[in-house]
């Protein structure tokens, strides 16, 4: 039996971070590492070293910055999501704003997750999207979501009833930011 199907069948995630800060890589480092079934395989510097190690290492999750050099993390993430299509990606970084996270969406990323996280939501969000799940923001999903429903709406509330069902299952498949931070219901979202 080879060493990954070994850790694979003994249930160790493995995990690749990608941050162009060697204080971020040290922050997220420390998050994960000892945390019982993840295995920390591979630290990048930038987007291309990011793609390389996955290509090389086939992990479960890779952790990308957005802004890195060379190749930044939405690049990396369409690049990934090519070659290890069953690879999830979660965007971690400090921006906050909704062109980002449709544009990490759009790439193919599980997740958005900012970089003021605690530890604890870390964890979960990296444990959600390793179950299959969706993990973002929920104040940044719904600055994401309403304007583009007040646009098909031609800016009235709930112009038609297809749109505003349109609009909760679109809030329903993007879950809450983990712990709760900030985060909420589609219809606590609509009627915002």
């Amino acid at each position: 039996m080879q060493p990954d199907s070994h850790r694979r069948q003994a249930g160790l995630a493995r995990l690749v971070i990608a941050d162009d800060h060697e204080l971020a890589r040290s922050g997220l480092r420390s998050m994960l590492t000892g945390e019982r079934g993840l295995e920390l395989v591979g630290e990048a510097t930038n987007g291309r070293e990011a793609l390389d190690l996955c290509r090389r290492l086939k992990p479960d999750l890779a952790l990308l910055d957005v802004r890195m050099p060379e190749m930044d993390g939405l690049a990396a993430t369409r690049a990934i999501k090519q070659v290890c299509p069953s690879t999830s990606v979660i965007i971690v970084t400090m921006h906050e704003t909704p062109e980002y996270l449709f544009d990490a969406l759009k790439a193919g990323a599980a997740g958005y997750l900012l970089k003021d996280a605690t530890r604890r939501e870390l964890i979960l969000a990296v444990r959600q999207v390793l179950r299959g799940e969706s993990i973002m923001d929920g104040a940044l999903a719904v600055r994401m979501l309403r304007p583009r429903d007040r646009q098909q709406t031609g800016g009235q509330r709930w112009y038609r009833k297809d749109s505003r069902r349109a609009y909760y299952r679109q809030a329903r498949r993007l879950r809450p930011h983990p712990g709760g931070r900030e985060g909420c219901s589609a219809r606590a979202a609509a009627d915002n």
